[in-house]
């Protein structure tokens, strides 16, 4: 891959919103992929894919540490995860939960604090390689109260 793809996928740093192709995804990476769109092979894997669960409601602590820790033991036949960006409604903590992880290394801090009546929306993102959404999604959704 050639240089502009630093901090694209996903967004910026840790604390900022989760998004799709964000800044950095631009100077370099057409150069890398003239190919792909004049009809040659794209050197992308098929099978490489995101998906995002927005679900409003509160997340239950010691569920968040069981599922953390199941999806860090995936089985091979579910996929693999490349990254997952999460911004967490946690119940009993009044801030944004921010949680990331790239392969086997993550990361997780408290982001701004809720408004006063504002809905606790959490929203997570998955990239990877064939990866089981269902089975996914379930384990996130299984996480709420």
């Amino acid at each position: 891959h050639g240089g502009g793809h630093g901090g694209g996928h996903g967004g910026g740093p840790i604390g900022s919103p989760i998004g799709g192709h964000g800044a950095g995804h631009g100077a370099g990476h057409d150069t890398a992929h003239a190919g792909a769109h004049n009809g040659g092979a794209s050197r992308h894997d098929t099978r490489v894919n995101s998906f995002a669960v927005v679900r409003e409601g509160e997340v239950v602590p010691h569920r968040l540490s069981r599922w953390k820790q199941s999806i860090g033991a995936l089985p091979a036949d579910r996929g693999t995860i490349f990254r997952i960006k999460a911004i967490l409604a946690v119940k009993g903590r009044p801030f944004r939960h921010v949680f990331h992880a790239v392969m086997d290394v993550s990361d997780e801090d408290d982001a701004d604090a809720w408004a006063e009546g504002e809905k606790r929306v959490s929203k997570i993102v998955f990239i990877g390689k064939s990866m089981d959404q269902a089975y996914l999604r379930k384990g996130f959704e299984d996480i709420f109260e």
